[in-house]
């Protein structure tokens, strides 16, 4: 799995799949950065935040071999309220730190493997 941002992606191989269909899922837990803008278009560091992201593949059918190759991406995060001194301000995610993620393998719907993976 790599960092790209404020996003995790992660590529693999799976194989000895089973069922009809499968999914890739992926969760990341990091620390965000945010900056704020205020309406006059000024830019200030904004609170940073924990955050967990999530992404899903799929679902694919089952290739007859049963393996496939994979590509799965986490939806960026956005900023919490608070995130900036003042409501009237705009907070944007600029980066996430991430250190591990997790990737779920599901089959028919029915989770059949889990692991932790790190970033990098």
């Amino acid at each position: 799995c790599t960092d790209i941002g404020t996003q995790v992606q992660c590529s693999g191989k799976v194989a000895g799949l089973g069922g009809t269909t499968f999914t890739i899922t992926v969760s990341a837990t990091g620390t965000a950065s945010v900056t704020c803008t205020n309406p006059a278009g000024n830019v200030a560091p904004g609170q940073s935040f924990t955050t967990t992201t999530t992404g899903s593949s799929g679902p694919f059918p089952t290739p007859r071999n049963g393996q496939a190759s994979y590509t799965v991406t986490s939806n960026p995060p956005s900023a919490p309220a608070g995130s900036c001194p003042n409501p009237k301000w705009t907070a944007t995610v600029t980066d996430v730190t991430f250190t591990t993620a997790t990737l779920t393998l599901r089959e028919d719907s029915t989770v059949s493997d889990t692991v932790t993976v790190p970033v990098s």
